[in-house]
């Protein structure tokens, strides 16, 4: 493993990995202090301006996305992907709902909402997100690394979030070309990705509320359900699983809400503990061949 475990970009192909916002404090080399601080202030400042009712403001800096070809190969093509977004109502739809419930802005802290809530918005769009509002800080990393290893790069210029003027300035950028590849990426810390988020909607429906649901069954003398019949019963109910996550949205407190969105971060670390012992593994072997 190389001193600082940063991820080797592939060169005509993806990774299947995921950018974690719970991870950005616990790595290596890596300012997670500042990237939180420019994540967190994103948040809360589109927070701010939804309980304005400055509504397609958020909803266009959360899902107005474009991938670059020199972003870190991870979890989605860099062909075909630029200009995705997800249709204004779906946002609409569940940031109203946080609105009623309660503090919009702890409801929108790490955007891990977004890939639960949000209709749509997988973890590769969360991922892209989350390298733009800490592409400062990774591009810095990237500066890191080179210097260390003798990597060729290139600068470019992009967007990047300001949290004290809280808007986009225009920065220039380091990318870099890994060992042995052609092109030129951001590169990012093997300690900031995990192969699956912890937080998911299926993940919601059936390994949180699910227990909840069992639990006031049995109250009512009813029997519990595994999750194959837990998802025979939604159908039955005539629900779609997102269709069945917006009521129960409606139904729980915002306490609950909350204790969902909190949760995950020890997940987060044992699972990327795993793969890091995995790849340390691999290593291993491959130098003992």
């Amino acid at each position: 493993m190389n001193k600082y475990k940063y991820h080797i970009n592939s060169d005509n192909s993806d990774d299947l990995l995921y950018v974690d916002y719970n991870l950005v404090l616990s790595c290596n080399g890596f300012d997670g202090k500042d990237a939180r601080l420019n994540i967190d202030n994103f948040m809360e400042y589109n927070g701010r301006k939804y309980e304005l009712n400055q509504k397609e403001t958020v909803v266009h800096n959360f899902s107005n996305l474009s991938e670059k070809s020199y972003y870190p190969c991870l979890g989605h093509s860099k062909n075909g992907s630029n200009g995705r977004g997800i249709a204004d109502d779906k946002f609409f739809e569940i940031l109203d709902l946080f609105k009623d419930k309660g503090d919009i802005i702890k409801l929108l802290h790490g955007n891990i909402f977004s890939p639960v809530f949000v209709y749509g918005y997988g973890p590769d769009m969360n991922s892209d997100l989350l390298i733009v509002l800490m592409i400062k800080q990774i591009s810095d990393y990237t500066e890191l690394v080179a210097n260390q290893y003798g990597l060729s790069t290139l600068q470019k210029e992009t967007k990047a979030w300001n949290s004290e003027t809280e808007k986009w300035d225009k920065i220039l950028i380091t990318i870099a070309k890994c060992p042995g590849k052609k092109e030129f990426h951001l590169i990012v810390p093997e300690e900031l990705l995990v192969k699956e988020l912890p937080y998911s909607a299926s993940n919601f429906l059936y390994k949180f509320w699910r227990p909840k649901f069992n639990a006031m069954n049995v109250k009512n003398g009813l029997d519990e359900m595994n999750i194959g019949e837990f998802k025979k019963w939604i159908r039955n109910q005539g629900y779609t699983d997102h269709d069945y996550l917006i009521k129960v949205i409606q139904d729980i407190s915002y306490d609950e809400l909350i204790d969902y969105l909190t949760r995950s971060e020890k997940i987060s670390l044992i699972n990327r503990n795993k793969r890091l012992k995995k790849l340390e593994d691999n290593s291993k072997k491959k130098n003992d061949n």
